[in-house]
């Protein structure tokens, strides 16, 4: 019970023994409010922040399907806000919040993706705060690559920077040299990729970076770097690129972050199948789908399948390669 008193505590519940209307259930690492009998939009939104915090906590877990649950539940409740300037913050926070375990969790390009980053910029249209115009931006733009839709890559990449560039010092700069590197990678310019990852690389600060649970792509030093060794390949910077990539599965493992780690096996098994190295591509292949398994991955877990099934192919085991890539572009069109 005390540690209940602190949790209301912390979320602007005042002190003193809880009311039937403010009555939380404690249950291992969950928490769920189990009764509420007050009315008002005092209430709400307390109860809004609570289960955005939640799904936070769930992210920094992992538990993705457990994330868009509480996402869902508090996006809801803010529905019933005030529309002041604090509310409307709240709101589109806790939409950006439930856009990003959607992305997790159901994928990229899912319907349901990208209506919520949709629903995220039209709320943000009318604040001034730049990480959250930005972010609902990097949603939208995140289900433009997955559809291959380049124009609205483009419009949305630029617009991104910006929006980063409109004030100095925002670690929000990094992310938009990375995807603006990447609308260069799919349109094959791969000099002006190359030149947004190492300014991507130069910008990012530790320090002041947002938290990497909210970001698909993982921590933003590992996701720079591995990109920027997928980019160099074709470039004929093979030494360079090998380098990058081990030294970002490193950091991967440093931090333990699972889409940061995902992301930088996926990327060094794209550079293995670039060298017909099938032995490679199994190994770092097996590592993707093996995370992805535990924590429920769909876009990933494509990715891992597809780079086993090659594996096979290539080791000589043409029926079960054939199968495994067959059930990656299954698991792709899922998510």
């Amino acid at each position: 019970m005390h540690g209940i008193k602190v949790l209301a505590s912390s979320l602007g519940f005042r002190r003193g023994p809880l009311s039937a209307s403010s009555k939380l259930l404690c249950s291992g690492r969950r928490l769920r409010v189990v009764s509420v009998g007050r009315t008002g939009h005092q209430w709400v939104e307390r109860s809004a922040a609570w289960w955005g915090k939640a799904g936070e906590q769930a992210l920094r877990r992992s538990a993705y399907i457990e994330t868009v649950a509480h996402c869902a539940k508090a996006v809801s409740l803010a529905k019933g806000l005030a529309d002041g300037p604090t509310q409307r913050l709240l709101r589109v926070r806790l939409q950006i919040a439930h856009g990003n375990a959607l992305m997790l969790a159901r994928g990229l390009g899912a319907a349901e993706t990208t209506a919520a980053f949709a629903r995220a910029q039209e709320i943000a249209a009318g604040i001034k705060d730049v990480p959250e115009r930005f972010s609902a931006l990097r949603g939208l733009w995140n289900g433009s690559f997955d559809r291959g839709e380049m124009a609205p890559m483009r419009e949305l990449a630029a617009a991104m920077m910006r929006e980063a560039e409109s004030l100095p010092g925002l670690p929000e700069l990094c992310t938009a040299h990375r995807l603006c590197a990447i609308t260069c990678q799919v349109e094959g310019n791969f000099d002006g990729a190359r030149g947004h990852l190492e300014r991507a690389i130069a910008a990012y600060d530790g320090k002041h970076s947002r938290t990497p649970a909210l970001d698909f792509w993982g921590h933003q030093d590992v996701a720079s770097m591995a990109h920027l060794a997928w980019v160099l390949w074709p470039l004929g910077k093979i030494d360079r690129a090998r380098r990058l990539a081990e030294e970002a599965i490193v950091l991967a493992q440093r931090c333990g972050h699972v889409p940061t780690l995902a992301y930088a096996y996926g990327v060094m098994s794209n550079l293995e199948v670039m060298r017909r190295d099938a032995c490679r591509v199994m190994t770092h292949g097996r590592a993707v789908v093996d995370l992805t398994r535990e924590h429920g991955l769909p876009y990933w877990l494509a990715h891992g399948t597809i780079q086993v099934g090659w594996a096979l192919w290539h080791s000589s085991d043409r029926e079960a390669g054939e199968a495994g890539m067959r059930e990656g572009m299954v698991h792709g069109a899922i998510a």
